[in-house]
C-alpha cells in the first residue's frame, strides 16, 4: 500500500503548451507519482504499462481509459485520476485505426501503438493481433499497416 501524503501542486512542462493552461492528468499523474515516491520504471511495473507511456502522458499524451485506470489503481488514487482524463476519442463504429506502427520494445515484446495509443505485447500476442488486424484493414479497405 502507498502511504497517503498531502500532494503540492507540481509544475509540469508539456512541449507546446508554454502559458497555457496545464493539462490536469499530466500534472495529477506526476503528483501522484512523486507523492508516492516512485520513479516511472517502479509505477509502470505496478500499473503494467511500459515506462515511456507514463513518460508521454506526463508530457500531455491522451491516456486511453484502460491505462488511465491502471495509473490510477496502482497510485491508490481512488478515482482522482481517472477523474482528470480527458474524454476518450470516438471513432466512428467499425472503421480501424488511421495507421498501426510497431516497434521492438526488448526482446519478446513490441509495441503497437494506434490512433496515439501505445498496446506494449508480447511478440507471439502482436503477430496475432497483427494478422488478425491486416486481414480487418483488407476488408474496410483502409490505409496500411505501417511496421
Amino acid at each position: 500500500m502507498l502511504p497517503q501524503t498531502n500532494i503540492t501542486a507540481l509544475p509540469v512542462s508539456s512541449p507546446g503548451t508554454t502559458g497555457q493552461t496545464p493539462n490536469t492528468f499530466a500534472q495529477t499523474l506526476r503528483e501522484l507519482r512523486l507523492a508516492a515516491g516512485l520513479g516511472l520504471r517502479p509505477l509502470a511495473r505496478a500499473a503494467h504499462v511500459d515506462f515511456s507511456t507514463i513518460s508521454k502522458l506526463e508530457h500531455g499524451r491522451r491516456p486511453s481509459p484502460d491505462v488511465a485506470q491502471a495509473l490510477d489503481d496502482a497510485l491508490q488514487a481512488g478515482g482522482r485520476l481517472v477523474a482528470t482524463a480527458p474524454p476518450a476519442k470516438v471513432r466512428p463504429e467499425n472503421r480501424p485505426p488511421a495507421a498501426v506502427r510497431v516497434r521492438t520494445l526488448r526482446p519478446g515484446w513490441v509495441v503497437l501503438s494506434a490512433d496515439g495509443v501505445d498496446f506494449p505485447l508480447q511478440t507471439a500476442a502482436a503477430l496475432t493481433l497483427m494478422s488478425q488486424l491486416a486481414a480487418e484493414v483488407a476488408r474496410a479497405g483502409a490505409p496500411e499497416v505501417i511496421a
